[in-house]
């Protein structure tokens, strides 16, 4: 019987050797490694090397966005093309956060919407082809909202404010003698417009806008977001968390060794730029046992956190749930961090244990740095099974070949779901 997967934690060591994933910047010609401050679990304070969550979850971030491409999975603008700003600057989204949803056009108007937009969004774009573009893009928006505005004179109302808000009162200058007046003008058209769009429902709501979010694109679903685009402060919190890897007091340590730009000519070559003739330089080698720590939420895959319901179907979330734990597999065989193509690390051991829940009990995860880690894990899971019996699994593993078997067997699995 296939099993229902509330969540799953990650707690290990893993041996990296001549790495350097993860950097501080450089001075002069010196590249700093990244070093933390940490307290063992005796009060005693250790100056170690570490790789941020940041980095792990940008490197998961990677795997994922190319499995979800490979599978024709839900992707917004953004992260088909790994932008940080993800949905942000996807203009079908952004529509929805002016209350333009293109899915409710009809199928022409649809094709020459998308077509209106790959033209604005084009940098080559030439500037009288921007502006016809961005007029008939709009002229398809206002025909839409006209569908909805049933009263005439809260239409031509709505109308008239627009065509101010977009004509003399869009540019306002300081140093218009009129400029106190224009403002304030402008502030009480801009309430008149909201009024409206209330009234009639032109806006999303938040539930709605993260509704929409979740089913356009997988990544943001998965790694969250925070969206300020339209003056929105949306947030969409990550189903998966990585903690830092932190290099384990005496068991971690940074090397620095020269390197030299070679240039045939052995005097070098003169020129205006900075970088030409033969340069030397200095790049950190990093090696050690690292604590890693990470927690999935699977029940929350497709989960809108305003509404507490699903947004997406079962199959979907099945779907989002093994690309979840591929990439998570994908980024431990291939870490893609700073420096790896001519500093690929050396994974030499990963060791550690796995629990997953099957209720909504959190899967426990101690971190590594404590040298007793697995045995109080599974204290844990041990007073944690006899308060809600069978909720708590746990796997030890010896090894990436071990790891993956774990995360195969997961996948065959399905994620739990609230009722």
């Amino acid at each position: 019987m296939t099993k229902k997967i509330a969540s799953i934690s990650i707690s290990g060591e893993i041996t990296l050797n001549m790495h350097s994933l993860n950097n501080e910047g450089g001075e002069g010609n010196q590249i700093m490694t990244r070093q933390l401050t940490i307290i063992d679990k005796n009060g005693q304070e250790h100056t170690v090397n570490g790789i941020s969550g940041d980095m792990f979850k940008h490197i998961h971030a990677w795997h994922l966005v190319n499995y979800s491409n490979e599978k024709a999975m839900e992707l917004c603008d953004g992260c088909k093309v790994f932008n940080p700003n993800r949905i942000g600057i996807d203009n079908s989204f952004i529509g929805i956060l002016k209350g333009i949803d293109s899915s409710e056009f009809e199928e022409d108007d649809q094709i020459r919407y998308a077509d209106l937009l790959l033209i604005i969004e084009n940098e080559e774009t030439e500037k009288s082809e921007l502006t016809k573009a961005k007029s008939e893009k709009r002229a398809i928006e206002k025909k839409y909202i006209a569908l909805k505005i049933s009263d005439k004179d809260d239409l031509k109302a709505y109308e008239d404010i627009e065509l101010k808000l977009e004509g003399e009162l869009k540019s306002l200058r300081k140093n218009d003698p009129q400029y106190n007046d224009k403002n304030e003008e402008k502030k009480k058209l801009a309430k008149l417009k909201k009024e409206i769009e209330k009234k009639y429902s032109l806006e999303f709501t938040d539930q709605e806008k993260l509704e929409k979010l979740i089913q356009m694109c997988a990544v943001d679903d998965i790694h969250g977001v925070l969206v300020t685009a339209e003056k929105n402060n949306l947030p969409r919190k990550s189903v998966i968390e990585f903690g830092w890897l932190i290099g384990i007091p005496e068991k971690s340590n940074t090397e620095t060794y020269i390197h030299t730009k070679v240039v045939p000519n052995s005097s070098g070559v003169k020129g205006s730029s900075s970088n030409e003739g033969q340069n030397i330089f200095h790049r950190p080698a990093n090696h050690g046992a690292y604590a890693f720590v990470c927690n999935i939420d699977t029940y929350r895959i497709g989960f809108n956190d305003i509404d507490r319901n699903y947004s997406i179907d079962d199959s979907k979330r099945q779907a989002r749930y093994k690309a979840i734990l591929q990439s998570l597999l994908n980024s431990f065989l291939n870490p893609r961090g700073a420096m790896t193509s001519s500093q690929k690390p050396h994974i030499t051991d990963f060791k550690g244990v796995v629990t997953y829940s099957e209720k909504l009990i959190p899967a426990p995860t101690i971190s590594p740095i404590n040298l007793g880690y697995e045995t109080e894990i599974d204290t844990i899971v041990k007073n944690l099974n006899m308060i809600e019996p069978g909720a708590i699994t746990v796997k030890q593993f010896d090894g990436l070949g071990a790891l993956s078997e774990i995360i195969k067997n997961l996948i065959a699995e399905e994620p739990y779901k609230l009722s």
